[in-house]
Formats: structure tokens, C-alpha cells, sequence
């Protein structure tokens, strides 16, 4: 769905807003080829600017850095102000993980951890799927994506996924 625009951004061109609908595209794509799979996601979805902050498990994309020349190159590289435009999106889906109780009790077995990781995993290999499912411009990118360590009873995945966009 795509999102609504505050008041003060109606009167910006379609080129604008056009950040707005990559970054709508891009999510409701994750969200689409997970269905498609029959892969759960998690319920709390939404797209933002820069870092953000996790309290549950959840699925979201963020614009990293927008810079001039292609995905891959530096960018500080000098080049053409008409050059084409990379956009550096963050993909990162946040799933529980079994953590010690407060009082240094319930320590997770090794089988309930291997078991909480098979989301992670799948997302992994799984978002490589989807990031070129929904490649609107058949473009060049570079994608790269981590493990995100245990923390606060969350693990996951973390794509960086640079595109070029026209």
C-alpha cells in the first residue's frame, strides 16, 4: 500500500516522491514474495530514514545513502552531476532468540537455538530471492547480507542492497 504523504509533500513531483515509492515498492515486494512462498514474516512491517529501533520482531527497510554513480563505486568517486543514482537500502528482518533468564536460569539448549535460527537462515537466503523478484528497473546492485548477533531476545538478518535507480 502505498504510503500516504504528509500535507507540506503533496505539491512535490512524481521525480521527488519517487524515493517514496522505491522504498513502498521494496517493502510491499519482501512482503509479497514471502506470502508467495507460504514464509512467515514478522507482523510489525514499515519502511523509515536511517537506523532504527527494535522491541519485537520485525521487518524493515530503511534508505541508507543515495550518492551519484553506479552501485559498487565509491561514493566520493568524482563524477557528472547527471551521472546515474544509487540508492543504499537496509533490509532487516529481526526474529526471537532464546536468551538466558534474569537470573542466569533457562539457559537455552543448543537444539532450541539451532531451531530459532532456521528463520534467520531462510531469510538470508531468501531475500537474494526477493531483492531480484522486485529489480522494477533491471539494473546493477550489490547486495550483501550479515547475521545480526543476538540482542535483547532478537537475532536476524541485515541486507545492504545498493541499487541504481533512474
Amino acid at each position: 500500500m502505498p504510503t500516504r504523504l504528509p500535507s507540506e509533500f503533496v505539491g512535490a513531483s512524481e521525480r521527488q516522491r519517487s524515493v517514496v515509492t522505491l522504498l513502498d515498492t521494496v517493502l510491499e515486494g519482501i512482503i509479497d514474495f514471502y506470502r508467495q512462498e507460504s514464509t512467515p514474516l514478522p507482523d510489525k512491517r514499515y519502511w523509515a530514514i536511517g537506523d532504527v529501533s527494535a522491541d519485537c520482531e520485525q521487518l524493515t527497510v530503511t534508505l541508507v545513502q543515495t550518492y551519484l554513480g553506479l552501485p559498487g563505486t565509491e561514493s566520493f568517486d568524482p563524477v557528472t552531476c547527471n551521472s546515474p543514482r544509487t540508492a543504499v537500502i537496509g533490509i532487516q528482518i529481526l526474529r526471537k532468540v532464546p536468551v538466558v533468564g534474569p537470573t542466569g536460569k533457562n539457559v537455552p539448549t543448543s537444539t532450541s537455538i539451532q531451531e530459532l535460527s532456521v528463520g534467520p537462515a531462510i531469510d538470508a537466503w531468501m531475500l537474494m530471492d526477493a531483492l531480484a523478484a522486485i529489480d522494477i528497473f533491471n539494473s546493477q546492485v550489490v547486495l550483501s547480507i550479515n547475521a545480526v548477533a543476538p540482542q535483547g531476545g532478537l537475532h536476524g538478518i541485515i541486507a545492504t542492497y545498493a541499487m541504481q535507480i533512474p
